[in-house]
């Protein structure tokens, strides 16, 4: 669901949405999202998750060791 575009258009057009997002960071933005429109709260579930049709593979995104954005 990335930072919430489309699941917070979907939510606040009355639909009920379920999101999957992997990185923390999107999860926090769209939180944070999800909170400033007090009626979108019940509309929208968040799940700090990646979603596949398959199950295994291989990670894709290696989060950067603090400090040092180069590696």
């Amino acid at each position: 669901s990335n930072i919430g575009a489309f699941s917070l258009t979907m939510a606040h057009l009355g639909y009920k949405v379920l999101a999957f997002e992997a990185m923390q960071y999107n999860v926090e933005l769209q939180r944070a999202s999800i909170g400033s429109f007090g009626d979108l709260e019940g509309s929208v579930r968040l799940h700090h998750m990646a979603a596949s049709a398959e199950s295994g593979g291989k990670l894709c995104i290696h989060p950067a060791p603090e400090g040092n954005p180069t590696q």
